[in-house]
Order: C-alpha cells, then sequence, then structure tokens
C-alpha cells in the first residue's frame, strides 16, 4: 500500500505539478529584448527569442512596442513571431500602437497578426503599406512573407501589381509566395501577360 502510494506521488509531483517556468527579472527582460533586436548576431537574436517564447513576460510587451521600430529586417521577423504567440488580450494593445509606429515592415506585420485574429479592416493598411513599400529586395520579401495564406481582395491586389515587366525571377516568386496558396485567380493572368510580353521582345 505505501509502495503504491509513494508511486502515485511521484507520478503527480511529475506531472500535474511540475514547476512552472521562472519569471523574469525587468533588467533581465530589456536585456532580452536588446538582444532579440541585436543586428548582427543571429544566434543571439535567436537565444533571446527561446527564453522569452518560455516564459511569454506580459512585461514584455511595452519594451517591444518601443524597440520594434528600430529593429532590423531579420530581428523583426522573430520578434512578431514572438506577439503572436502570445494571448491575444496581452499581444493586441501593442500590436494596434506598432502598426502606425513608422517602420513599414513591423506596421505590415502588425496589421497582418490583427487581420488573422478577425480585424479585417487591417487588409487597406496592408495593401496601402504594399503600394508604398521600399523597393529593396530584402525589405520586400520580409512584408510579402507575413502574407501567407491571408485571403483578402485588396491585398491580392496590392501583392499582383508588383508582377509587371522587368522583375526578376527571384523577385516573382517572392510576389508569388503569398498569392498561389489563396489560388488568387490573377495571379496567372499577370504571368502569363508578362511572358507574353517577353516573347514578343524576343
Amino acid at each position: 500500500m505505501t509502495r503504491n502510494l509513494f508511486v502515485i506521488l511521484s507520478f503527480l509531483v511529475g506531472s500535474t505539478f511540475a514547476l512552472p517556468a521562472p519569471l523574469v527579472a525587468q533588467g533581465d527582460l530589456a536585456k532580452l529584448i536588446q538582444e532579440l533586436g541585436d543586428p548582427k548576431d543571429s544566434q543571439l537574436r535567436y537565444a533571446a527569442y527561446r527564453k522569452l517564447l518560455a516564459t511569454k513576460p506580459p512585461k514584455a510587451m511595452p519594451l517591444l512596442v518601443k524597440a520594434l521600430p528600430g529593429f532590423s529586417v531579420n530581428a523583426v521577423s522573430l520578434a512578431m513571431s514572438l506577439m503572436q504567440s502570445y494571448p491575444r488580450d496581452i499581444s493586441q494593445p501593442a500590436l494596434r500602437k506598432l502598426v502606425t509606429c513608422g517602420n513599414p515592415v513591423v506596421e505590415i506585420g502588425s496589421a497582418t497578426i490583427l487581420h488573422r485574429y478577425g480585424d479585417k479592416s487591417q487588409g487597406e493598411r496592408i495593401a496601402r503599406l504594399l503600394r508604398e513599400a521600399p523597393v529593396d529586395y530584402q525589405t520586400r520579401q520580409l512584408m510579402l512573407s507575413r502574407l501567407s495564406y491571408l485571403k483578402d481582395p485588396g491585398v491580392q491586389d496590392a501583392v499582383r501589381a508588383w508582377i509587371r515587366p522587368g522583375i526578376k525571377r527571384q523577385a516573382l516568386d517572392t510576389v508569388l509566395y503569398p498569392l498561389l496558396p489563396v489560388e488568387d485567380a490573377g495571379a496567372a493572368d499577370a504571368v502569363q501577360k508578362l511572358l507574353d510580353e517577353g516573347n514578343k521582345d524576343a
């Protein structure tokens, strides 16, 4: 009887009563946010991301709102994934502040998460950001990478507008990335038009 009771208690302690992840002190939290935004060290960024993901401290949100607009494009991607992992009641107020932060990559990432949460009014903002997007390939690539499986006619129109004469193959693949999963009806026609124009010039 005693042995059976010991086995049961051991099982409970090992599963049901597992200790929660340790809290992160405010000073350590600020350091982790800084490391998450490190512009050069990808390993440091990912280590900070893992620590924040494991604990999801609510106090990280105001620090992210302040720091994210200054992050490099590579750091923004991890930070957006982190924010999306939080409960919506914690992340949404922060995301609504970031949609007007002035950094187009952060703005489109935040607006896209809100759109996925059900705020379809963000579609108009996303489309505008795409129309006004910087021309450098890395920035556009990251902006478009947030849009996979996002079905919104206005957004799809704005993405499709980038399929134009002179587009390079790598850039075309990036533009098609969010269009193909939602079976965008105009994407095939736009690509065919490019091919037809190319055949005329040949």
